[in-house]
């Protein structure tokens, strides 16, 4: 039950109010002994959540978004989910009580890695957002509340990696930006956003939006190659007030490497990986 906490003179915490015993609420902080003041610590700290995109396709892909949705409240109990189900089959998903969770069926099919910024910027449910796959676990905590207004979770060389120049500049086109298109043929500028997956607040993406358009990417991104391409125009369009670069966990060839051998880890061996505070494991949908 969300109420003003009514201890201590601190009626404007709103956060995570707790019905004591009493009958009566109180804020964790007042509660705990920790202290308040006119607001408590909690309520002056911006909220943040997980978007998980999922894509169920066959028993085996089930379990990917089950583990996944366990590893998140296991280090992260109390934060929203917001699932975005990108034309799953209902044959294979499976029903299960969920905690704090949204879950929002994609009206536009195929679409994969857009899906979260489009949706996103119009269901506010925090103010920053962890944008994951359903094939990523998180094996550690971290404290993503540090991180500024974006940043990738994963990032590539958009001149080592290899590319669809074609499709990307077709892509961007729709913004008809020259913009967009210088940053985009000078690739020093930028390095591909891997998966789409990063930490995002609202307001950042609601100003980028506000120069670009993003549900113009609605009709261009069809098909796989489309979304990989999508890793490198959302990395372009997002790099529009934030020119840093670097990413959380560093370019996502080394951090899966071995012995300078790159590893595609499998849904299978996800233990091997226990060591890494995040994993995504390799799958084709």
């Amino acid at each position: 039950m969300i109420a003003l906490c009514q201890r201590n003179n601190c009626k404007y915490a709103r956060h995570t109010d707790i019905n004591n015993n009493g009958g009566t609420h109180c804020c964790r902080a007042c509660k705990n002994g920790i202290g308040h003041g006119p607001l408590c610590a909690k309520s002056r700290e911006k909220t943040i959540g997980f978007i998980m995109l999922r894509c169920v396709v066959s028993p085996l892909t089930n379990e990917y978004w089950n583990h996944s949705y366990d590893c998140i409240r296991k280090f992260y109990p109390e934060n929203h989910i917001l699932i975005i189900d990108d034309c799953s089959d209902k044959n294979f998903l499976n029903e299960r009580l969920l905690y704090k969770t949204t879950v929002i069926n994609s009206s536009y099919p195929k679409r994969g890695e857009l899906l979260p910024y489009y949706y996103y910027l119009h269901n506010k449910l925090f103010d920053k957002a962890v944008i994951l796959h359903d094939s990523a676990f998180i094996n550690k905590y971290v404290d993503f509340q540090i991180y500024g207004e974006y940043k990738k979770l994963w990032d590539f060389s958009p001149i080592k990696s290899s590319d669809k120049p074609e499709d990307e500049k077709r892509i961007l086109g729709v913004f008809n930006s020259n913009k967009l298109n210088i940053i985009h043929s000078h690739k020093n500028l930028w390095t591909g956003l891997f998966g789409g997956m990063c930490i995002i607040s609202h307001a950042y993406l609601n100003w980028v939006n506000s120069k670009y358009n993003i549900g113009l990417l609605l009709p261009v991104i069809l098909c796989r190659k489309n979304r990989c391409s999508f890793e490198r125009v959302i990395a372009v369009l997002l790099t529009q007030k934030n020119t840093d670069q670097t990413s959380l966990f560093g370019d996502v060839h080394e951090y899966f490497s071995l012995n300078g051998k790159f590893l595609r880890p499998t849904f299978e061996d996800k233990e091997k990986y226990d060591h890494l505070s995040i994993i995504k494991i390799w799958t084709g949908r």
